[in-house]
């Protein structure tokens, strides 16, 4: 597994990208779907396949948008992710996970 985390000169925003090899070859939207299956309930997951996530989508919000992508005819495969360092990965984070220590609605007072 490679986590290749992207800078690029912007105020807010961090894009990473996680690639890795599969036991077995899947295509585009089979890894796709497995994402929406494990994420389907997780309230700040968006799975944005066909496209892939841009930092933009997660500007001033708490969500991380996720996509998948096969290398085709082999067992090698990408994740790419994009969210907002300052919202999801600093005070979002932080009033999330204080919300589930304390019992709270997990969204409450985010967005």
């Amino acid at each position: 597994m490679i986590f290749t985390p992207h800078l690029v000169p912007q105020t807010r925003g961090l894009y990473a990208s996680v690639y890795f090899k599969l036991r077995s070859a899947h295509s585009h939207a089979e890894l796709n779907n497995l994402l929406r299956q494990r994420y389907e309930a997780e309230p700040f997951m968006r799975i944005v396949d066909p496209q892939l996530p841009a930092t933009r989508m997660a500007l001033h919000s708490n969500f991380c948008f996720l996509a998948a992508a096969a290398v085709k005819d082999t067992s090698y495969a990408a994740v790419f992710s994009a969210i907002d360092n300052l919202g999801k990965g600093a005070a979002g984070q932080a009033v999330q996970n204080m919300n589930l220590m304390f019992g709270f609605p997990e969204t409450m007072g985010l967005c």
